[in-house]
């Protein structure tokens, strides 16, 4: 026992000397100029930071502070990262030999800027271009450990992190998303194989709760950051959509429901591949409708909502959207091209005994609506820059059995029976009696049908 306690002793001595030494270990201005010229020559941007400092304490480590990363001039005089406290661990080992060794880098509040231009460009692809203007050198003091000999850091953590991406179209105000709380893990760095990325995070407006699994490769030819191999499995979960949904749909209706999905990611950072799903119990459509009797706001609900994936650089489809909607199903192959030209493709189309009622009289308050259980199969294709002037499409649909239920056919109805019953007192003409029993009831309506550049044709 005695023993074991002297060896211990021994150690927390050693400990003490060690960290005591450690300022006399480690040459701060020689790791001032080589992180600073490490960093521009690696980024190809202009790189500064207000001080750099000492912590024994609880681990050795270098302390930066303020630190940032130029953006590319064309995007403006923001920095494209910056960082409140940046901590270069030391390695205790390498300090017995005199050595500097960097065992993981700690970035807290980083906050990095990301921005695509009206022509597509982005500007991280300007990043790991050399640019001597960004260089920073430094005479070396002649004292202290050999920062020539400083690896290349293989592990940093990101804590409270936070991301802005801005997408600037001409003639538009920008569109602006931001992803807060960021909390990432990467490995690997340096070592000439694909770099491991761990984390979560959380978008706004949403918000919406993401964690990401990447690598990502060395671009091929010591080409830029756009170009570089990268492959990520990323799940995603919003308890809401109310407040991103304007972003994508515009603000009315109103979209809002809970929503999980899950993306594979591949190809290259500038020109990826995405295929999953996303999932809903059930999603809610509120729109205020003043034709309407109260309540002027309508809401339309569809439950079970799959929306598979696969998005491309040239088309997004989605084969097959499906959901159930007051009792019956709708079920469609979407597609959206934007090469050559930008085309809206629904193939497939398969509804299957869908009330109309909830949808014509309760939502959407149609003076014409009927009820009764709709099918239909069908297709249909438009341009999105016009959708009505340039739809077209076919399709067979059934109807029924069911009963009129708008109040302006229901009026119409009314009008005609009147007059067929004074024109049969007038004429003392006996008509069927079927005509009086139940005018706004029938059996079933069936049709076919074909739209070209948005006029409907049906022979039936």
């Amino acid at each position: 026992m005695k023993w074991i306690l002297i060896a211990l002793g021994a150690v927390v001595v050693l400990a003490i000397a060690l960290l005591a030494a450690v300022p006399y270990l480690v040459d701060l201005p020689r790791i001032q100029a080589y992180i600073a010229q490490s960093a521009a020559e690696a980024l190809g941007r202009e790189v500064k930071f207000s001080t750099l400092s000492l912590s024994v304490l609880p681990l050795p480590a270098v302390v930066l502070k303020e630190f940032e990363i130029a953006d590319d001039p064309r995007f403006g005089s923001a920095p494209f990262l910056s960082v409140g406290e940046g901590r270069f661990r030391l390695r205790l080992g390498s300090l017995l030999s005199r050595r500097v060794e960097f065992a993981e880098l700690t970035l807290e509040r980083p906050r990095v800027g990301l921005i695509q231009d009206g022509s597509g460009q982005w500007n991280v692809a300007s990043l790991g271009a050399v640019s001597a203007g960004g260089l920073v050198s430094s005479k070396p003091s002649g004292r202290g450990a050999l920062v020539a000999a400083v690896p290349v850091i293989s592990r940093v953590r990101v804590v409270d992190g936070a991301l802005s991406y801005q997408v600037r179209r001409e003639n538009r105000p920008p569109t602006t998303y931001r992803v807060e709380g960021m909390r990432l893990t990467v490995q690997g760095l340096g070592r000439g194989s694909p770099i491991r990325i761990e984390g979560e995070a959380q978008v706004s407006p949403g918000p919406v709760f993401v964690k990401l699994d990447a690598a990502l490769g060395l671009p091929p030819g010591g080409g830029g950051l756009t170009a570089a191999p990268v492959t990520a499995d990323i799940a995603l979960d919003a308890a809401d959509l109310a407040t991103l949904a304007p972003l994508v749909v515009g603000p009315s209706p109103a979209l809002s429901g809970p929503v999980k999905g899950k993306l594979a990611l591949t190809g290259t950072v500038g020109q990826f591949r995405l295929v999953g799903q996303f999932d809903s119990r059930h999603l809610t459509l509120a729109e205020r409708r003043p034709g309407c009797p109260p309540p002027e706001t309508r809401r339309l609900t569809a439950e079970s909502v799959h929306i598979p994936l696969s998005y491309e650089p040239t088309r997004l489809t989605s084969r097959p959207l499906s959901a159930n909607l007051s009792g019956g199903s709708v079920a469609v192959s979407l597609e959206v091209a934007w090469e050559p030209t930008p085309l809206l493709s629904l193939k497939e189309i398969t509804i299957k005994a869908l009330p109309l009622a909830p949808i014509l009289a309760d939502y959407l308050c149609q003076g014409y609506a009927v009820s009764g259980a709709l099918d239909l199969t069908g297709e249909l294709s438009a341009r999105p820059g016009n959708l009505l002037g340039t739809m077209s499409g076919q399709g067979r649909m059934k109807i029924g059995p069911g009963k009129v239920v708008g109040p302006a056919a229901l009026a119409l109805l009314g009008n005609v029976t009147r007059v067929a019953g004074a024109l049969s007192s007038a004429l003392n003409v006996d008509l069927p009696p079927s005509l009086f029993a139940s005018p706004a009831e029938f059996r079933s309506i069936t049709a076919t049908y074909r739209i070209v550049d948005g006029r409907l044709t049906t022979q039936d």
